[in-house]
Formats: C-alpha cells, sequence, structure tokens
C-alpha cells in the first residue's frame, strides 16, 4: 500500500526560494502551523523531487579532471580542447577558469566562486 504525504509549500519572495515541507514537521502555536524561513530551509523536503542544495560558504573551487586517456595535449598556441557544460542557475559570481598543466597536458580546468560584496 502506498503511504500519501501532506505537503504544503511556500514561497520565499524576497530570495526567490520555496521550501516543500510534510505537515507533520511544522511548528503547531495555538491553532495554527507555524515555521520560520530557517527552520523551514533545515526542514526542507525538495529532495523527493530530485532537487537538493548544498550550503557552503565562499569562496569554493570546482576542479574537472580530464582523462588521461583521452587527447589533452597543449598545443603551440597554448590551446586545448577540454569540453565542460556549467550549471548557470546559481548567483555567485565566479573567476576565469583556471587550466591546470602537468607535463605539457591539461591534467584539470578548475572554477573558483568568491565572495559577493555586501550590498550597502
Amino acid at each position: 500500500m502506498k503511504r500519501l504525504l501532506t505537503i504544503q509549500y511556500h514561497i520565499w519572495s524576497k530570495i526567490k526560494m520555496w521550501t516543500l515541507i510534510r505537515a507533520d514537521r511544522f511548528d503547531i502555536s495555538g491553532d495554527h502551523y507555524a515555521l520560520s524561513m530557517g527552520e523551514a530551509m533545515k526542514r526542507n523536503d525538495m529532495a523527493l523531487l530530485g532537487d537538493c542544495m548544498v550550503g557552503t560558504v565562499p569562496s569554493l573551487t570546482l576542479k574537472l579532471y580530464s582523462d588521461p586517456v583521452k587527447h589533452r595535449s597543449i598545443d603551440p598556441d597554448g590551446h586545448v580542447e577540454f569540453a565542460v557544460q556549467r550549471m548557470n542557475y546559481g548567483d555567485w559570481p565566479s573567476k576565469q577558469p583556471e587550466g591546470e598543466i602537468v607535463e605539457d597536458s591539461l591534467s584539470a580546468v578548475g572554477w573558483r566562486v568568491i565572495r559577493r560584496p555586501k550590498a550597502v
């Protein structure tokens, strides 16, 4: 027998995010359910839909290693073929990708996410 979940969602318009929370994970305040944004983020069930979020503090580096059995030599002009499809949905600024060269071959490509200046 399948179990049905009663869920609620809330759109946090100022931060352009939404949460999906099971009804039994809300706090009861008098005769209604209540949940702060901080608690909603902790109890978020978006993973049920395959959506997950990782929380971290900048700086953060994504490093992709090249396949050592594929062509990765650097030509005389300093170019090398390396295909990457990056996620473009985050809003942290990043620096230009940096290549890691080992013995005249591209070993890895990395992007470093930097801290956004605080709004004044």
